[in-house]
């Protein structure tokens, strides 16, 4: 004998909106894969620029030399720019992109009628 289900509740169109998730993924594009295997190789380049450096000073049995901490500065500073710049650009295209929607929403809506006058009684 199949166990009893307990009737499904009816489906509420306001109850599913309010559940759906604030955040949507969407599908990655080519740029973005791109912007990802360039931060990773950057990211993999500065841990190889670090540790050759760190490498340098540790057998050397000195500090690190300032040629070595400038090489290391120029790094973080390259990167941040390249980072900045690539968020910077992808934000913008998104809005440019959400401002033309609106936009064609704006002009596909006909506009409204103005209000009837009022009848014109004689003096």
């Amino acid at each position: 004998m199949e166990p009893a289900h307990p009737p499904e509740p009816p489906f509420d169109e306001e109850e599913a909106e309010r559940d759906e998730p604030a955040i949507q993924i969407q599908p990655a594009q080519p740029k973005d894969l791109v912007a990802l295997i360039l931060a990773v190789a950057v990211g993999t380049a500065i841990n190889i620029v670090v540790l050759a450096v760190m490498w340098d000073a540790i057998h050397l049995g000195a500090e690190i030399s300032e040629n070595g901490t400038q090489v290391i500065s120029a790094v973080l500073g390259g990167v941040i720019g390249i980072l900045g710049s690539y968020l910077g650009y992808s934000t913008a295209a998104k809005r440019q992109a959400e401002h033309e929607v609106q936009v064609k929403e704006a002009l596909a809506t006909p506009p409204p009628e103005p209000p009837p006058e009022p009848p014109v009684t004689p003096p």
